[in-house]
């Protein structure tokens, strides 16, 4: 049999491994919580009036947070990843291709600095930075697709008269998703729209906005005739 001693340092080296892969493992879901967080929030900048991105954002920031709240976190980690968020949201409309991989860079950084038990494990940091600067060149072309569209202004400064696409249908009453001036937008109908349909914004209330059907201001002569 094993010395009492020996079975003693045996069993503390277990508890110490075992405690260093738990802080490990924290570490690495903080940083993918919050890698995810500032897509969430990329994507509500690229398709405002939504709030899906905002609310995701918001929540896997709040669970990364507290999750770093656990660890040993270094300032300069957290000001990259800072960084990171400003310069990618900063590409979706200023030179994309510059910006994105200089906040690719800064997140990449960030993940080797942001914990002082160690760096994030490459097998984790390396694909989520190549899926948030992939992600970020999708929703910066989605952007760029929707500044070349035409504008149009509805009345009293409004999107009221504007038509839209429906991307996600519903019965009346239903929260939809309608494309409206190159955005989606919350939306809701007093009938029953299935994806695909055209309609006309009839009204807004900030964010949220009520359609139907009708002709386009857009379409309409000086004396208001089609």
């Amino acid at each position: 049999m094993l010395p009492a001693a020996l079975l003693c340092d045996r069993w503390m080296m277990l508890a110490v491994s075992d405690s260093l892969w738990g802080l490990r493992l924290n570490a690495e879901l903080a940083f993918v919580l919050l890698a995810v967080a500032i897509v969430g929030l990329l994507i509500e900048v690229a398709t405002p009036g939504v709030g899906s991105g905002a609310v995701l954002g918001l929540a896997l920031g709040g669970a990364a947070f507290v999750a770093l709240a656990a660890l040993d976190v270094n300032a300069i980690g957290l000001l990259l990843a800072l960084l990171a968020a400003v310069l990618l949201t900063a590409g979706l409309f200023l030179h994309p291709g510059a910006l994105q991989i200089a906040g690719s860079v800064a997140l990449l950084l960030s993940g080797l600095t942001l914990f002082s038990q160690g760096v994030v494990h490459p097998v984790v940091l390396l694909p989520v930075v190549a899926a948030v600067g992939g992600g970020t060149s999708l929703l910066a072309k989605l952007v760029a697709s929707t500044r070349g569209a035409p504008a149009y202004q509805g009345q009293a400064g409004t999107l009221v008269g504007i038509s839209g696409v429906v991307r996600q249908g519903g019965n009346p009453g239903d929260e939809l998703k309608i494309l409206v001036a190159g955005s989606l937008w919350a939306a809701r109908a007093d009938m029953q729209l299935a994806r695909g349909d055209t309609v006309v914004v009839t009204a807004q209330d900030g964010l949220q906005l009520r359609v139907g059907v009708g002709e386009p201001e857009e379409n309409r002569t000086d004396d208001g005739k089609a």
